[in-house]
């Protein structure tokens, strides 16, 4: 639960804390990449300044509560057989528009019901497909498809650079030139 707690935490911190403008890209730790730029760049270039990403693999209705999709009023078959997005990616221009969404995302994370649901005597009966859940990667899914908020393919270097999908993403792309800062920069927070 603290991992995805302090995850959301300095994601909303971030959001407050730098001018708007400014490019907050997340990549948890365990996810190497040779360059973040294409990030800030589908953030920049996103209607909304989010972009989320997905995979095939994972499917709301393996990973996405009953009680989270009730949350958000979207317990049915359409969502439960959607990709869920992955929230060990994200990235986001700081306007008040995802300050407030990240300010959401913390407060349903850190909400004491949500924690308590996980309780099975609590907890709703699952969906036959049901396998575990993702905790705040659930939230995160629910709230980019309530926001209709476009997610990208993973970028993996498994990625066959004349794959369709990719160069949409922009993948491919060169030059792409964003500015990236680092959540842990100030030492003295």
């Amino acid at each position: 639960t603290f991992g995805f707690l302090a995850k959301d935490y300095f994601l909303r911190k971030a959001a407050h804390r730098y001018p708007e403008g400014t490019v907050i890209i997340w990549l948890d730790s365990d996810i190497a990449l040779h360059s973040l730029k294409i990030f800030g760049c589908l953030a920049q270039n996103s209607p909304k300044g989010v972009a989320g990403f997905h995979t095939q693999s994972f499917l709301e209705k393996w990973f996405t509560k009953r009680d989270t999709l009730l949350d958000f009023n979207m317990d049915n078959t359409l969502v439960r057989n959607t990709v869920q997005s992955y929230g060990g990616i994200l990235s986001f221009v700081v306007s008040n528009y995802t300050r407030a969404l990240m300010d959401e995302l913390f407060r349903e994370s850190s909400n004491p019901q949500h924690m308590l649901r996980n309780l099975p005597s609590v907890r709703k009966p699952e969906h036959k497909a049901f396998w575990s859940d993702k905790e705040d990667q659930s939230i995160w899914s629910l709230m980019l498809k309530r926001e209709r908020l476009k997610t990208y393919p993973l970028p993996d270097s498994s990625r066959d650079h004349s794959d369709v999908a990719s160069i949409a993403a922009g993948y491919c792309e060169v030059g792409v030139n964003s500015h990236a800062i680092s959540l842990w920069e100030n030492k003295d927070d």
